[in-house]
């Protein structure tokens, strides 16, 4: 071999190696954009009004706008057919409410519903469950696997359900 073809290959090493390296090296790169926050607010209470009445009440520990959403964090929200809808994270996008996390719903007639995410249609006055859920009054438990509560009737339609009930 002569010494330029030992020095080709020299080179070729030298350059794969530093390439195995970048590649290791860019993983470690967070390729997320970091959140930019329009807005922010601590121990906020929102009050949505229309002309003659209060449409609902919103409060949270934190809430930050960031583009076209509303995040709240520790949220609870009221309005005249929930008495309680509470989260330990919320997002306010395209008129519809996500919870996140340790979602309670608190209903007339003692029942609280708990689930890990529920979904509210501002415009239709929905209120969607579709992950497992448990109800409490008292003693009497039920558990199912959907429901749908149509605030504007105060019905709610469940799917899959299982009960406990005391009677007296």
């Amino acid at each position: 071999m002569n010494p330029k073809s030992i020095l080709g290959m020299i080179v070729i090493v030298i350059v794969l190696v530093l390439s195995i390296y970048q590649l290791k090296d860019s993983s470690k790169i967070n390729l997320k954009p970091k959140i930019f926050k329009e807005i922010e607010f601590k121990n906020s209470k929102i009050i949505e009004v229309d002309a003659t009445s209060i449409l609902n009440t919103t409060y949270s520990t934190i809430l930050y706008r960031v583009k076209d959403s509303v995040t709240m964090i520790d949220m609870n929200f009221s309005n005249s057919s929930i008495l309680l809808l509470k989260s330990k994270k919320a997002i306010d996008r395209d008129n519809k409410i996500y919870f996140y996390d340790d979602v309670e719903f608190h209903r007339d007639m003692g029942f609280i519903y708990y689930t890990s995410e529920a979904l509210y249609h501002r415009k239709s006055e929905i209120l969607n469950i579709d992950k497992r859920f448990k109800a409490v009054r008292g003693n009497d438990l039920f558990f199912g696997s959907k429901m749908e509560y149509d605030t504007k009737i105060g019905a709610i339609t469940a799917k899959n359900t299982d009960s406990i009930f005391i009677l007296k």
